[in-house]
């Protein structure tokens, strides 16, 4: 009888513990474009992944809690993680461009006046160039479109737009056109002359708080090893990229991958920059972040 309560006693303890690790496959959801790509070395059966175009359905993924990891910009992850999320990593480091084909356009004291076509509102993607231009005086007007995709079809179907877009569309834009000159300011340089700071965490990876620690190390060491093989050999990558699916021409990917600043790097040692950047946005809204979140919220083990 003892050795019966025994046995049961000790079922009770294991069993919250196993629930909360997993042995098998994990659930990604990520957006189109740069976070993407830099998945491209990621173990596809053992990591399934579901990209998706623009912010709304990684809004929603937060709110259903069905994925166990979740890449998003960084303050979309910080004002609705929900103490069910915790961040693990960087994987973009800024891929920002304000790009146009007829505007004279090198600097952002360029946009005086200009009215700019973005995406991702109030996201990361949206948030560096109102930071900037606050920072630097400068009063423009700004429209939405659902993607840089988008966005980069208006900046093609009319030479006047100017827009925010991202790699890989900068480089599809100049591959499609080679005919035209395009003028580009590079938002981590403008980012740089202002901060002092040499980049900034556009995407993160969220990873479920409930699973185990010892899950969230094994996930750590996975993409580490990873994604950083992206920028070891940019012609090994792009033909990965396509093996898995990616319809970009090849040589838009060899010209994109190295402008995409992609980089993994653990949440322990990426805290002060996201702290930063953090410290920034609730200074211009703290409705953008919602607060400033606690040690818990970053993953440091």
């Amino acid at each position: 009888m003892k050795k019966l309560f025994f046995i049961f006693f000790t079922f009770l303890i294991v069993l919250p513990l196993a629930s909360c690790t997993k042995s098998g496959n994990y659930k990604v959801i990520l957006p189109a474009g740069s976070p993407d790509i830099a998945f491209s070395f990621v173990d596809k059966q053992k990591y399934k992944q579901t990209v998706v175009n623009g912010p709304e359905m990684l809004s929603g993924a937060f709110a259903s809690k069905e994925n166990d990891l979740i890449v998003a910009p960084t303050n979309l992850g910080v004002l609705l993680h929900n103490d069910n999320y915790q961040l693990l990593g960087t994987v973009v480091l800024g891929s920002l461009y304000v790009v146009s084909i007829n505007n004279n356009i090198s600097s952002i004291l360029d946009l005086e006046g200009a009215q700019v076509k973005a995406f991702g509102r109030n996201t990361t993607n949206d948030i560096i160039l109102q930071y900037l231009t606050k920072a630097l005086s400068v009063t423009y007007s700004v429209s939405y479109e659902p993607s840089a995709v988008e966005v980069a079809e208006q900046i093609s179907n009319n030479h006047n737009t100017i827009g925010v877009i991202s790699e890989p569309q900068l480089s599809t834009l100049k591959h499609n056109n080679p005919s035209l000159k395009f003028n580009v300011i590079d938002l981590q340089e403008e980012y740089t002359n202002v901060t002092g700071k040499p980049n900034y965490p556009q995407a993160c990876i969220f990873v479920k708080k409930s699973l185990s620690d010892q899950n969230k190390k094994e996930i750590d060491k996975d993409f580490n090893d990873a994604i950083n093989k992206i920028n070891k050999n940019v012609d090994d990558s792009s033909k990965k990229a396509i093996a898995n699916g990616n319809k970009l021409d090849i040589e838009i990917l060899k010209s994109s991958i190295p402008n995409m600043n992609i980089k993994y790097i653990k949440a322990s040692e990426a805290r002060v920059m996201i702290d930063f950047y953090l410290g920034i946005l609730s200074a211009m809204n703290i409705k953008l972040i919602g607060k400033i979140p606690s040690s818990s919220f970053y993953f440091l083990g």
